[in-house]
């Protein structure tokens, strides 16, 4: 039996479940993470390296935090939709919901606003002023572009149908390194600008192969209508659960320009923000994949007969990544993927690597806080699944602002440090929250559709 025709129940999903619908959506967001190396690597050999590469950490650091609303919707997504009337429903909120960002995002265009939170409150040196508005123009259509292709990928995992989704990020990838290899190197633009192009471009092209096998699952198997005896949420419900988890991923995300902020003020900022930069980068190629741990526990492990077995396999997935990550820094594999396969200055790859062995890290305490988030978003819980995160942003501020300007350390590594402890500080929030609900029934305690049609 397929994995999305097998309907769930107490204890019905085993390890080799989990690892089958996991895989595709790690593999997609693995592929996802080579973004950043691939940008860096392009404007490293592009025109400006350095003042394109601590341009671009500021601007992609900014954008990111509309762009990450995307996984709150899909966790939206995941708790809410169980037949056709509640997809309607959260599919029109999605659209409405896209269009705000978009005109909240469009204020950084003004030059008086821009300027004030790029110069005056991240502090940006003035030297890369004029690389940071021609990304920016280009980088306001990114968080659409994301929301979009959140939407098509919920879809899929809600149908348990998770092996198209890696298709969509390969062919962004072949994009990304045929702009960032091709073009990048070869033009009069700065790369800064030619960057944000590539971003864009290949969040567009990813949410357009998804769209297409959304369509095409969708019309092998059409979503049936609701239980009878499940409300559909309105747009006050949508929104009572969204905004916890918006405040999170704004927390989550706003941690990166806090640390670029916090880097720019210490000795050396331009250097040390371009070096973290790197070093964040290849983080983020394992740290990713650990994110969609959320989707996977939220659909696989909805039963408490499956919470042990969920948590056992998310600490297992985020061990092994965090090994490989630091492994990978050691000796010359670290020296090689830095100085060849990125080509980042000799003065940037010094200070990167210390902040990536540490920032490798991240993924296992990443996959912890995820399960415990999923057990609370199962149960409607959203604004306690962010207490952590404002505890986190608190560590993070405290450390860089008023202890790092204090202590003789690479920027970039102090950067690392703040990030990593900051993560410490919010798993064991989330854990000590969460673990209430182990092994207990979800909020509504109630099978899902394809259950309900089994029956």
């Amino acid at each position: 039996m397929a994995l999305r025709d097998k309907p769930p129940g107490r204890g019905a999903y085993g390890y080799r479940e989990l690892l089958v619908f996991f895989l595709p959506l790690a593999a997609s967001s693995l592929i996802q993470g080579f973004r950043g190396p691939i940008l860096d690597a392009g404007m490293s050999r592009g025109n400006f390296p350095i003042d394109s590469l601590a341009a671009f950490a500021v601007i992609s650091s900014v954008m990111m935090m509309p762009a990450t609303s995307a996984n709150s919707l899909q966790s939206l997504f995941l708790v809410f939709v169980r037949g056709r009337g509640s997809y309607e429903r959260v599919r029109r909120f999605t659209s409405w919901f896209g269009l705000a960002v978009i005109a909240l995002t469009a204020v950084l265009a003004i030059p008086s606003v821009g300027d004030f939170i790029f110069l005056d409150v991240m502090g940006a040196p003035p030297e890369i002023n004029a690389f940071l508005r021609p990304a920016l123009l280009i980088m306001l259509l990114f968080p659409m572009a994301m929301i979009a292709r959140a939407f098509f990928q919920s879809i899929l995992v809600l149908e348990r149908s998770t092996r198209p989704v890696w298709l969509a990020s390969t062919t962004g990838m072949v994009a990304l390194v045929a702009i960032s290899f091709g073009v990048t190197p070869f033009v009069s633009m700065r790369a800064s600008t030619v960057a944000a192009l590539a971003q864009v471009a290949v969040a567009v092209v990813e949410a357009a192969v998804l769209w297409f096998v959304v369509r095409r699952t969708l019309g092998e198997n059409p979503l049936r209508p609701d239980p009878e005896d499940t409300q559909i949420p309105t747009t006050g419900r949508l929104l009572q659960f969204l905004w916890p988890l918006l405040i999170t991923q704004m927390l989550m995300a706003g941690t990166t320009p806090l640390v670029s902020a916090g880097i720019l003020r210490l000795d050396d900022g331009e250097i040390a923000l371009a070096g973290y930069r790197v070093a964040w980068s290849l983080a983020v190629i394992g740290f990713g994949a650990i994110v969609m741990l959320r989707q996977t526990t939220l659909v696989m492990s909805r039963d408490p007969a499956d919470h042990r077995r969920g948590r056992i396999f998310s600490v297992a997935a985020g061990a092994m990544v965090t090994a490989l990550l630091f492994l990978a820094s050691l000796g010359p594999a670290g020296d090689f993927v830095l100085n060849t396969l990125i080509g980042s200055p000799p003065e940037v790859s010094a200070v990167a690597l210390p902040a990536w062995r540490i920032l490798a890290f991240l993924p296992l305490l990443g996959s912890l806080r995820q399960f415990y988030t999923s057990l609370l978003l199962s149960r409607g819980k959203s604004r306690s699944a962010s207490v952590g995160s404002l505890i986190r942003v608190a560590a993070v501020a405290v450390s860089l602002f008023y202890l790092a300007p204090g202590i003789a350390m690479a920027g970039a590594t102090l950067g690392a440090l703040a990030r990593v402890g900051g993560g410490v500080i919010e798993t064991v929030v989330s854990t000590a929250i969460g673990h209430r609900y182990y092994g207990r029934f979800s909020q509504s305690g109630k099978p899902d559709r394809r259950s309900e049609e089994q029956e």
